[in-house]
């Protein structure tokens, strides 16, 4: 897939609104979608902004709807999306956007700092304390990031995904991103 690619970025705050805007990047093969985005902020448009840090799925940083889809930008192969239409990259739509692909997910480090650390049992002494390997595997399932489930579904606190509070929900705010038909 060498070439020029249509890339569609969604720019904007919170409190102005925005919109998608277009812009045409080239691309070279084995390219992902964090590349192409950062290419064209280096380009075209020199005031957006996007968030990335490891740019190897671990972190989490690059998370964005990627032709509406949750994605990591930095995991998504441009060869594996489809071709022939434009990329579309807009935030989640599950956090509050910040500006440009940026969302405020401050409230995940709040949870997080909820969770009380793993203590092993009192009565067990050190080393005697075992864990099943399905929960072995189940700690380790980020770091196997994989094309057949979406890594970010872990990224995505379940309190938000309460009946009623989904973002396609009658009545839910629309996000400031959400292309309408």
């Amino acid at each position: 897939m060498t070439g020029e690619l249509g890339l569609r970025v969604w720019r904007g705050d919170a409190v102005a609104g925005g919109g998608f805007v277009e812009y045409i990047v080239p691309v070279e093969e084995g390219e992902v979608a964090l590349d192409v985005v950062l290419r064209s902020q280096a380009t075209q448009a020199g005031d957006s902004v996007v968030r990335w840090n490891c740019k190897a799925g671990r972190c989490g940083s690059c998370s964005a709807e990627i032709n509406g889809r949750l994605r990591l930008m930095g995991m998504t192969r441009l060869s594996a999306l489809p071709a022939g239409g434009p990329v579309t990259a807009a935030p989640l739509r599950t956090f509050p956007v910040i500006c440009d692909l940026v969302t405020d997910v401050s409230e995940n480090y709040r949870k997080a700092q909820q969770v009380p650390a793993f203590a092993a049992p009192s009565e067990l002494g050190l080393g005697e304390y075992r864990m099943a390997q399905i929960d072995v595997g189940r700690s380790q399932e980020f770091r196997t990031i994989d094309e057949r489930y979406d890594p970010l579904r872990m990224l995505i606190p379940r309190w938000r995904h309460r009946p009623g509070r989904h973002r396609d929900a009658p009545g839910a705010t629309p996000h400031p991103a959400r292309e309408t038909d």
